[in-house]
């Protein structure tokens, strides 16, 4: 399990938690629609800055010599865009900010914007007062039509956290796929399904609580999850909820995951989850016992999870093992808190 390993001390404070509230949310009518700034995490700085947005729009990697790059303006209900210019050979832009002075209302929020292919990369919001991203990189790719059926990239983590409902069980289920091609998958000429992945068996009632792509772009349909927006290059989360009856049941991992682990509350009975290590007991959970399995390199497996009749209590986790549980969700909410805090995607309701 080293691979896990090597991640992932500073995640734990974040394990079982669910996604973090967004602390800023407008609501813009037509050119912007709210997901694509929840979750967002702003500058709580105040001090004038430069009147300029500087940056470079870039293809794989590649100084673009065109292309259009547009700075869009939310403040309250009202969207627009503000400035827009075309990139020099180098690929350089700069677009002028518009003035702003405070007047006890809502702060404005800029974001820049450039499409290839009809799919819109976004460069990270700021608020206006705030110092603008130095320099700015939109990084562009070519869009490639999936094949039938969609593609399966690697889940590079996955986290189950289980907890008692009403008469049911509650299930919200974190995972993280990674794009490792240079293209971004957008949907081909025989459906609109990008990449689907199948649900436990019994799951009902599921829903999209949060992650990259919009809601709009994510469709659950019977006992599985369907993407139908684009899948960019690099790591995309997706976050869901669902109620299981029983805890016995079948959890399917097409494809290749490279972390998994599944995480449940005391009230739960002990548990059989074949194909997983545990459980084991996670030190760092607040208001009672949580319970963990884990793995690592998993490649189209069929996990089984039952009561387990007859077993003792778990034990503490111990040395290497309780880095283990760390795995699954550092990936997921570390690289959410800091490394990706670009706007979410929706395509739909961004005027061409």
């Amino acid at each position: 399990m080293g691979g896990i390993l090597t991640v992932l001390l500073v995640g734990l404070p974040l394990m079982g938690a669910p996604p973090e509230a967004p602390r800023f949310e407008p609501s813009p009518p037509d050119a912007v629609s709210r997901a694509e700034f929840r979750s967002q995490r702003f500058s709580e700085q105040t001090t004038l800055s430069d009147s300029i947005l500087r940056g470079h729009l870039t293809l794989s990697g590649e100084p673009a010599d065109s292309g259009t790059v547009v700075l869009h303006q939310v403040r309250g209900d009202a969207a627009a865009p503000a400035d827009s210019v075309r990139v020099g050979a180098d690929g350089g832009f700069s677009l002028s900010l518009p003035t702003w002075e405070p007047d006890g209302g809502e702060v404005p929020v800029f974001f820049a914007l450039a499409r290839r292919d009809g799919v819109p990369y976004f460069g990270p919001p700021f608020r206006a007062g705030d110092p603008p991203p130095a320099p700015l990189v939109l990084e562009l790719h070519p869009a490639r039509s999936v094949p039938p059926g969609g593609v399966i990239p690697p889940v590079e983590g996955r986290e189950l956290t289980i907890r008692r409902g009403e008469d049911d069980w509650t299930v919200l289920d974190r995972f993280q796929l990674r794009n490792d091609s240079t293209v971004t998958w957008v949907a081909g000429a025989d459906g609109p399904i990008v990449w689907q992945y199948p649900l436990p068996a019994g799951a009902r009632g599921a829903r999209y609580v949060d992650g990259d792509p919009s809601p709009e772009a994510v469709y659950l349909e019977g006992t599985g999850v369907q993407l139908v927006g684009p899948l960019r290059p690099g790591p995309t989360v997706v976050s869901l909820a669902y109620e299981l009856e029983e805890l016995d049941t079948r959890i399917p991992l097409p494809g290749h995951t490279e972390a998994m682990g599944i995480r449940v509350d005391e009230s739960a009975p002990l548990l059989s989850i074949e194909g997983l290590e545990g459980p084991f007991v996670d030190p760092g959970a607040t208001g009672g016992e949580v319970r963990v399995w884990a793995g690592e390199a998993l490649s189209d497996r069929i996990l089984h999870m039952a009561p387990a009749p007859g077993t003792g209590p778990a034990p503490w986790v111990a040395g290497f093992l309780g880095l283990v549980l760390l795995g699954v969700g550092a990936l997921i909410l570390v690289r959410r808190a800091g490394q990706r805090e670009a706007p979410h995607e929706a395509e739909d309701n961004l005027k061409k």
